[in-house]
């Protein structure tokens, strides 16, 4: 479920199916083109609206997409993939998907056990529409993808504050992969991984976030940063 008329019009332009709306009578006319790429609309009052929104919303709009999930697979022709093993936190895998669609049109996202459902509505706010945009692929054994993708051509890189090197920019496609807050990237990932790499932070900073930590490493190790020359954007 997926709250917002904006969110929900990124999704649709992205090419999300939403089979169901629900708006109230007073949105309906400005909602009209969200009505119309629907299966299926309905009109409740406020109070219903806001009992089904989970932020508590009394208007506006209110959808169900259909879920999109990808074998591992699809994710061969990524320049770079965000393996997210253990991120229970719905904001920060939301956040992920959405900081990999903005960072890039070829970043794929794989999400291992115990992750937080990338669908459930505060994960889905978080992406911001963003679902749609990113090859993601929910796998149980997180081990057994990223050795499919090294086969494929990926070095498997974990993000590491304790790592004696910093990451820096790839010069071939890189799964990063994102540790929960508390105990990072898991023990049993540790045979699989070909390196691990720190994030050169201020040394009075345990950890970052995960969403911003896995954000910041796209964003080196893509190459991204400030531009040779003063120049306007396209």
């Amino acid at each position: 479920m997926l709250e917002g008329a904006r969110f929900l019009r990124e999704a649709a332009t992205a090419g999300a199916a939403i089979e169901l709306l629900v708006t109230t009578v007073h949105d309906r006319d400005e909602l009209a083109d969200l009505e119309a790429v629907a299966q299926r609309a309905v009109v409740v009052s406020e109070r219903e609206f806001k009992r089904l929104s989970v932020s508590g919303l009394e208007r506006g709009a209110l959808g169900v997409l259909q879920r999109r999930v990808r074998a591992t697979a699809e994710l061969a022709g990524s320049v770079a993939v965000v393996a997210l093993d253990g991120v229970q936190d719905p904001g920060n895998v939301g956040t992920l998907v959405r900081s990999a669609a903005a960072l890039s049109d070829s970043v794929g996202v794989v999400l291992g056990p115990g992750c937080a459902d990338p669908f459930g509505p505060k994960a889905a706010r978080a992406a911001a529409g963003a679902l749609e945009r990113v090859v993601l692929s929910e796998v149980d054994e997180l081990g057994v993808a990223l050795s499919e993708l090294r086969s494929r051509g990926f070095r498997l890189v974990g993000l590491d504050p304790s790592a004696p090197r910093r990451l820096v920019r790839a010069t071939s496609p890189e799964v990063l992969v994102v540790g929960s807050e508390g105990r990072g990237v898991s023990a049993a990932l540790s045979e699989v991984l070909d390196d691990r790499r720190a994030l050169v932070v201020p040394p009075r900073l345990e950890s970052l976030n995960a969403a911003v930590a896995g954000a910041l490493a796209l964003w080196v190790s893509l190459g991204l940063g400030e531009p040779a020359a003063d120049e306007e954007l396209a």
